[in-house]
């Protein structure tokens, strides 16, 4: 009887080792837009051309309210599935001055400060009859879809989530944001694993963004600003595949030693 005994030489070993590679990048956002919401008005209302994204808290009387979309692809980070997240940063910044674009009045060019209770920040979940993740620059109130949590958006109180989080439409990251002197960071580990399955799926992710203060509101620049541009930034690791190429070789090179029992 006779068996085969295969030596794992240092070099043999450090072939066959699979090392993932890690790198950070700094993503841009591909689509960014206020959507205006007014009752009966303002359906159609695009404002995605503009350097800033208005977000505005319902307020009595008008029932007025202003969200914040932005959209990141994600393809440029490449790799297949084999890429692994390890953290990732949205970070916002509020305008110096905001200007009435809309010529909608005080509402648009509101600039209150903000806090962290102030900024909510959400992700736009992956089901059917919300918004697509593919949505293109200038999205309108009347393109949206549902996530948008209507039953609030005619309370005055603010009182729930602006957003469809209990109906699964809409992923709560409202107590994770950070502000200072006017940025507005978002980061944690539920915010990379989110982004991981949107990496996963098509490639799209989408940030929303409401001001949680009835009638108060502010701006932060847009991806079309000269400065202070949405940024979406991501520390990822990609574990390369080995080819059958490389283990065929490998098992050629391995030192055999044969012994007879």
């Amino acid at each position: 009887m006779s068996k085969l005994t295969f030596i794992l030489t240092p070099a043999l070993a450090a072939a066959l080792s699979i090392h993932a590679s890690a790198a950070t990048v700094n993503l841009s956002a591909s689509a960014d837009s206020t959507v205006w919401y007014r009752v009966g008005q303002w359906d159609n209302l695009l404002s995605g051309s503009y350097d800033q994204v208005d977000f505005y808290s319902f307020s009595d009387g008008s029932a007025i309210s202003a969200f914040g979309y932005f959209q990141f692809d994600l393809s440029s980070l490449g790799g297949g599935p084999t890429i692994s997240i390890d953290s990732v940063t949205l970070t916002l910044t509020q305008v110096a001055t905001n200007p009435d674009y809309e010529g909608i009045g005080s509402h648009s060019t509101r600039n209150d400060a903000l806090t962290t209770d102030r900024v909510q920040l959400y992700g736009l979940a992956d089901v059917a009859g919300n918004t697509p993740q593919n949505w293109t620059e200038g999205l309108s109130y009347a393109q949206t879809g549902g996530e948008m949590n209507l039953s609030v958006e005619a309370n005055a109180s603010k009182a729930a989530d602006p957003f469809n989080v209990a109906g699964g439409r809409a992923v709560d990251f409202s107590t994770l944001d950070s502000v200072s002197s006017g940025v507005v960071t978002l980061t944690g580990g539920s915010v990379a694993s989110f982004v991981q399955s949107r990496y996963n799926d098509d490639g799209f992710v989408t940030f929303l963004l409401d001001f949680n203060a009835s009638g108060r509101g502010a701006a932060v620049y847009s991806s079309e600003a000269t400065s202070g541009q949405p940024v979406l930034s991501i520390t990822y690791s990609v574990v390369p595949e080995p080819s059958a190429a490389l283990l065929g070789g490998l098992g050629l090179i391995g030192l055999l030693r044969r012994r007879r029992g």
